[in-house]
């Protein structure tokens, strides 16, 4: 379903694997990467659901009964706080005013939570936990004004990457080019876990009215040519859907700045994408940039600033290596070098992790200014 729209008829097996695609009924409504294909209806249900790699997920399906993420998926209806679409089972007569999760409350402690009745007097535990990507630890809460807000943890006992996606907003602040996804950091503890700093943030749909498309559903819309080039058939798709092609490389550009500035080594296809209108299905403009966790050396406890290193550094985008994805950028004065953090703000943030010492904030902080030197030179 999307919205009270029927879209197409599934046939699901126990686990939540696509056995059979049956009647079609609005094709125009379908997900961008998908037809009536098995395999592309088989791939979209899958990554809907919570990576099968995420920490502690063999103790949430245990508690849940459920042998796979994709059957959690299921029993939450396909839910999401991304998009209108979701599962109506077809002897059901739930429609989307019951399930809509943007307006019904649910429990930010359980991953199922009690909604209204339905017509039957029947009443539906729903959540939109089962449909988080990412393997951190993550789950959705509603606030005292009603906001939807996401928690998202870290690895290990340390908080790095919830810091760093504190830099990154900081960073977003003083520069002031596009929008982007504005994280507070604060203690928070996930079950029995140690408590650490996690990062909050708002959720950047707040209404059925529009919804958020992953990249890698806008790359998969038409087929891919490699001698065209990952970059390029993006931005192609992106202009297929009436985006303005300068409008897209500008926002690019300065997300490939960015990343090369923090060092973020993660913005695979699911980490950006397109904002479109629920109901008349026109794309409005690019995602506001978010998930820079995975940035600023997080996974290594020692570093050095060395030049030669750091230009080898490789990346997950549309590069191989973080020096080469320079290429891309069409206007480097995007990033403006003189809005930058302080020294001791960089050291206020850092500070915070007991396991990261004074030392590796000082290779940080060097490591960050040799970046902007790179970057100065291309002004």
């Amino acid at each position: 379903m999307h919205l009270n729209d029927p879209v197409i008829n599934l046939n699901l097996d126990y686990n939540g694997n696509v056995i059979e695609v049956g009647k079609s009924y609005n094709k125009e409504l379908l997900p961008l990467s998908i037809t009536n294909d098995v395999y592309k209806i088989r791939k979209w249900l899958k990554e809907r659901a919570i990576p099968e790699t995420r920490s502690g997920i063999a103790t949430v399906l245990s508690d849940n009964k459920e042998n796979t993420t994709q059957a959690l998926l299921i029993r939450n209806l396909g839910l999401s706080l991304d998009d209108s679409y979701w599962l109506k089972p077809i002897d059901s007569d739930y429609d989307w005013d019951f399930v809509n999760l943007y307006v019904n409350q649910f429990s930010p402690s359980e991953l199922y939570s009690e909604m209204g009745k339905n017509s039957l007097g029947i009443y539906l535990k729903l959540s939109p936990n089962s449909s988080l990507q990412g393997e951190l630890k993550k789950k959705w809460f509603i606030d005292d004004n009603d906001n939807r807000i996401l928690v998202k943890g870290n690895y290990g006992e340390n908080c790095q990457q919830s810091l760093n996606e504190e830099f990154a907003s900081l960073i977003n602040k003083k520069q002031d080019v596009v929008p982007f996804v504005d994280y507070m950091v604060k203690p928070y503890q996930f079950g029995d876990e140690h408590q650490a700093f996690c990062c909050f943030s708002n959720n950047f749909i707040t209404s059925d009215s529009e919804e958020f498309i992953p990249a890698w559903e806008v790359f998969e819309m038409t087929r891919y040519e490699k001698n065209e080039g990952s970059y390029k058939h993006f931005v192609n798709n992106c202009t297929h859907l009436d985006l303005d092609e300068s409008y897209v490389k500008d926002f690019l550009s300065y997300q490939i700045l960015l990343d090369y500035y923090i060092t973020n080594t993660d913005r695979h296809m699911n980490n950006y994408g397109i904002i479109r209108d629920t109901h008349t299905l026109k794309v409005l403009r690019m995602a506001p940039i978010y998930d820079c966790g995975n940035s600023m050396f997080y996974n290594q406890m020692y570093i050095k600033c060395k030049p030669k290193m750091i230009d080898k550094i490789e990346t997950c985008s549309f590069r191989k290596k973080e020096l080469s994805l320079l290429e891309l950028v069409t206007d480097f004065n995007l990033f403006n070098t003189s809005k930058i953090p302080s020294d001791d703000e960089i050291f206020k943030i850092y500070s915070k992790d007991q396991n990261i010492d004074d030392e590796k904030i000082d290779e940080l902080i060097k490591i960050l200014k040799y970046k902007l030197s790179v970057i100065r030179s291309r002004q």
